[in-house]
C-alpha cells in the first residue's frame, strides 16, 4: 500500500495514475483535481475523491504537487512548476513538462513543516545570505551580482547637514529615509533578475544604514576601515554597481550638500587635470577591475555630472536642488518607484553587458586642494606626493588603484591637521 496526501491508495490506483496524462490545475478553480481528468485516468468515484481532497489542501496560491511516489508532475496553467532543493536554497523555474524526482523531497505543507525556514518581520524566508528568492531563468538571463554604494547627500527629501551627521537632530530620520533609498534599489534589482546583492554603507562613518529594516535579501557592509572605501566590494564577483544617494561635487553647482570625499577640508580634486567628484574616483576603481557603474540616484545636479562623466547610465532623480541646502523634493513614494524602475532597468541590461567601465587614462595624477595649509602640509607626507603650492598636494600612480590608493592617504593625512574652527 503507499501513501500520499494523507490518504491510502491501493497499488492498482497508482499504476493507473502512472498512466495518466499530466494533469493541470486551473487556479481559477481552486487547487482541485478536474474531474474529467481523473475519470480519464481510470479512477473510482472514492479515489477521485481522495485525490481532489488531497489538492484542496494545498495553499491558494502555492504551486501544486503530488508526492513523488504518484509518478506524475502538476503545474499551474501557464506558470512555471517550482521546486526546493534543499531547506539552504531558494525556488528556482522548472520547465513544464519536469517531473518530480522520487529521491528528491517534494514541496508539500508536510515537508515545509520537517524543513523550518527563518522568519523576517513576519515574512516567511529561507535562509539564504545574499541569495535573491525571485525565481531567475538562468538560461534566457546571465546571473547579475550587484554591488550598491549607499551615500547619503543624495537621499529621497533630505536638505540639511542636521540630517547628515550622526549626533544632530535630524539623523535618526536620515537613517530611516536612507535605508528606505537603498531598499528601493535593493527591490528594483530583484526585479531585474539580480541573484546576489551587497550594499556598502558609504556615507561619512559608513554605519548609518538599519539592517534591522534592510531588505534582508542583501547583504550590508558597515564600518569605514575598508581599502577601496566606498567602492569596497567591487573587487569581488560582482557584475554592475549601483550609486544610490551620491550627490554633485563640490563647487561646481548648487547640488544639494555638494562636497568631494571630507566637506569643509577640501577646495577641490582634480582627476588629470579635471575637476572631479566621488562619482569619478569611484568610477575609475570600478573601472581598473573591469566594472562598470549602471544607476545613479540623486539630485538633479548630481545625474547631470553623472551623465556628463559616464555617458550611457540609468538614472533616477530624487529630488531637483535650489542651493547648496535647499531642494524641491519630490515625493517619498514617487522618488522610490523612481530608484525602483530605474535599479529593474539597470539590473536587465546589465545581465546584456549593456554598460562599458569608464575609460582610464594612465597614469592618473590627482591633485588634492585643500582649505588649509596645515592639511596640504600633512597630506604631502605620503611617500611619493609632491606640494606644488601651500594647499596642494599632487600624487600620480600608474594605474587607477594605485592613484586611488595615493589618493586616499593624502586625504586622510590631510584630515588629521583640520582645525574644528578654521578647517
Amino acid at each position: 500500500m503507499l501513501r500520499g496526501r494523507g490518504r491510502t491508495w491501493s497499488s492498482s490506483a497508482r499504476s493507473r495514475w502512472s498512466g495518466a496524462r499530466r494533469l493541470e490545475v486551473d487556479p481559477d478553480q481552486g487547487a482541485g483535481l478536474r474531474a474529467t481528468d481523473a475519470r480519464q485516468a481510470g479512477l473510482t468515484t472514492d479515489e477521485q475523491g481522495g485525490a481532489n481532497r488531497g489538492a484542496e489542501r494545498e495553499p491558494a496560491g502555492h504551486h501544486a504537487t503530488v508526492s513523488s511516489t504518484l509518478g506524475i508532475g502538476l503545474a499551474m496553467r501557464g506558470e512555471p512548476a517550482m521546486r526546493r532543493n534543499s531547506p539552504l536554497t531558494e525556488p528556482r523555474a522548472l520547465s513544464h513538462n519536469v517531473r518530480f524526482d522520487r529521491n528528491r523531497r517534494p514541496d508539500t505543507p508536510r515537508s515545509r513543516s520537517r524543513f523550518p525556514v527563518a522568519r523576517h518581520g513576519g515574512e516567511m524566508r529561507s535562509r539564504v545570505s545574499a541569495t535573491v528568492g525571485a525565481p531567475h531563468d538562468t538560461a534566457s538571463n546571465p546571473i547579475v551580482k550587484v554591488l550598491i554604494s549607499a551615500d547619503g547627500e543624495g537621499i529621497s527629501g533630505i536638505t540639511s547637514s542636521d540630517e547628515l551627521v550622526r549626533g544632530r537632530s535630524g539623523y535618526g530620520r536620515f537613517q530611516h529615509l536612507m535605508t528606505a533609498d537603498v531598499n528601493a534599489a535593493i527591490e528594483g534589482a530583484v526585479a531585474g533578475g539580480a541573484t546576489e546583492i551587497i550594499v556598502n554603507d558609504s556615507h561619512w562613518g559608513m554605519n548609518n544604514l538599519l539592517i534591522e529594516e534592510l531588505d534582508p535579501r542583501a547583504d550590508l557592509v558597515r564600518g569605514f576601515h575598508k581599502p577601496l572605501c566606498m567602492m569596497h566590494g567591487v573587487d569581488d564577483d560582482i557584475d554592475t554597481v549601483f550609486c544610490v544617494g551620491y550627490h554633485a561635487k563640490v563647487g561646481h553647482s548648487d547640488g544639494v550638500a555638494n562636497e568631494t570625499m571630507i566637506g569643509r577640508e577640501m577646495i577641490e580634486i582634480r582627476l588629470n587635470g579635471r575637476p572631479a567628484g566621488e562619482l569619478d574616483i569611484n568610477a575609475t576603481i570600478a573601472a581598473h577591475h573591469g566594472k562598470a557603474i549602471s544607476l545613479v540616484t540623486g539630485d538633479d545636479a548630481f545625474v547631470a555630472e553623472a551623465r556628463d562623466s559616464l555617458g550611457d547610465v540609468e538614472v533616477a532623480v530624487t529630488k531637483y536642488a535650489v542651493d547648496r541646502w535647499t531642494a524641491r523634493c519630490i515625493g517619498l513614494e514617487r522618488s522610490r518607484a523612481g530608484i525602483r524602475a530605474a535599479a529593474e532597468r539597470a539590473t536587465r541590461r546589465a545581465a546584456e553587458r549593456a554598460f562599458t567601465p569608464m575609460k582610464l587614462e594612465l597614469p592618473i595624477t590627482y591633485e588634492v586642494e585643500f582649505t588649509s595649509t596645515s592639511e596640504a602640509l600633512m597630506g604631502a607626507l605620503v611617500p611619493g606626493a609632491t606640494r606644488p603650492s601651500p594647499r596642494i598636494v599632487s600624487f600620480t600612480g600608474d594605474d587607477a588603484l594605485s592613484a586611488w590608493r595615493g589618493l586616499f592617504s593624502v586625504i586622510l593625512l590631510g584630515w588629521s591637521a583640520s582645525d574644528e574652527v578654521y578647517g
